[in-house]
Parts: structure tokens; C-alpha cells; sequence
């Protein structure tokens, strides 16, 4: 049997919204992180627990944005040379996992349709553009913890053809998966705010330009079809 696993992490929010000077809203961003299952983990899953183990990452979650943020006490208990070994753990291991990524953006200053709509259109036109792809599987499963209703709908809408099956929970190993949406969903909001010069004091305190603009030229060697 042939499985599919679609991993899925969202960034933004659905309100048309601004935060000047910095427009935190401005962008929605879905993260789609395929693994076909045959594909074994393990060794990469290895690499990378050995390394972030050290930092407190044993038994938690892997966060980028409220890395970036200092949002708790354990986020700001990390220096800047710390976040950045973190950031650098993450983008050199998800070298090694056998998967690709797929990130889609809306610029919300630019479109005025719904945000479901908006994934509707994009998602159905990756799927139809590689369908003998994702036909040949005899199961996807998409994984996702329902943060947002109408990123599900369009999901649903745009699989519909697909024998398809939504799981919030998962096994530990592969929900690090998961949390490596995570981190393509905030490379990418950052490589938007860099080219539209919007990035905040915060974040160009732990990277500038360039770094960003490497971190996601190595990303775009792990999107889907690349």
C-alpha cells in the first residue's frame, strides 16, 4: 500500500488587517510538506533530535517565530548566537529528511478574495498540475491541527477527487515534520518582508539580508517539483 503524508502548518492570520509599520498581518502563508511513507526518516529524525537536544528541544516543540519574538521565558533565555545555531540545526537537517515542500503565500494587500478561495485556486492547481502524482497513492493523509477552518476547507475542496484522511494527531517522530512546516512557513515570511523591506527590529537583530536571502535560496532546493 502507498501512502502519502502531507504535513501542513499555517502562518497569519484570515482578518484583512495591517500592523504599520511592519504589516505582521499582510501576508497568509500554508506550508505542504510531502513524505511518501515508504520513505524512511529515522536516521534524519536521529540527526536532528542529537542536535537540538542540547537547547531544551527533548520533549518540546520547535517554534521559529516566537524564537524570533522572545514570546516566553524559554525563547528569551536563548542569545542571538544560540537562535541562530537553532535556525541553521533546522535548515541543515531538513536537507537530509526525504521530503519536499511546497510553501504558498497570499499577499492580502493585493488580492481581495477570501483566503479560503484564494488556497482553493492555489492548492487545486498544484494537485492538477501533478496529478498522476498524487493518484498513484492509494491513501493521503493530511496532517494538520485544524488551526484555521478555512485553510481545511480549501484543503478538502481542492482533494476532493483524492482518497484522503485529516489526522490532528500523530506520532511523536513524525510530527517533528510538522514543526519543519513550521519552519518554512517563517523563512518564507521572512525572505517577504525582506524583499518588501518590512522586517522589524527583532528580527533583523538576529539576521540580516543576506542571511535570509540564504536561508531560503537552501530552502527552494526542497520545494515540491524543484
Amino acid at each position: 500500500m502507498k501512502n502519502l503524508n502531507i504535513f501542513l502548518d499555517e502562518s497569519g492570520t484570515n482578518e484583512f488587517i495591517y500592523n504599520l509599520p511592519y504589516d505582521k498581518d499582510r501576508y497568509f502563508i500554508i506550508t505542504m510538506l510531502f513524505h511518501e511513507e515508504e520513505n524512511d526518516i529515522s536516521d534524519s529524525l536521529a540527526f536532528l533530535e542529537k542536535r537540538i537536544e542540547p537547547f531544551g528541544y527533548k520533549n518540546r516543540k520547535l517554534h521559529f517565530m516566537p524564537l524570533l519574538d522572545r514570546e516566553t521565558d524559554f525563547e528569551k533565555s536563548f542569545s542571538k548566537e544560540e537562535v541562530k545555531r537553532i535556525f541553521n540545526i533546522v535548515r541543515f537537517s531538513l536537507n537530509k529528511f526525504p521530503v519536499c515542500v511546497n510553501p504558498i503565500y497570499m499577499d492580502k494587500r493585493k488580492n481581495n478574495i477570501s483566503i479560503r478561495d484564494y488556497f482553493e485556486a492555489n492548492i487545486s492547481f498544484l494537485l492538477e498540475s501533478h496529478y498522476s502524482y498524487f493518484q498513484s497513492f492509494d491513501k493521503i493523509e493530511i496532517i494538520y491541527d485544524n488551526g484555521q477552518k478555512d485553510v481545511k476547507a480549501a484543503l478538502q475542496y481542492a482533494l476532493h477527487d483524492h482518497k484522503i484522511q485529516f489526522i490532528t494527531k500523530t506520532e511523536a517522530g513524525k510530527y517533528r515534520l510538522a514543526q519543519i512546516c513550521d519552519y518554512v512557513c517563517t523563512v518564507q515570511l521572512l525572505e517577504l518582508k525582506r524583499r518588501d523591506g518590512t522586517l522589524n527590529p527583532s528580527h533583523k537583530h538576529y539576521f540580516n539580508a543576506k542571511e535570509i536571502k540564504d536561508m531560503y535560496k537552501d530552502l527552494t532546493k526542497k520545494f515540491f517539483n524543484s
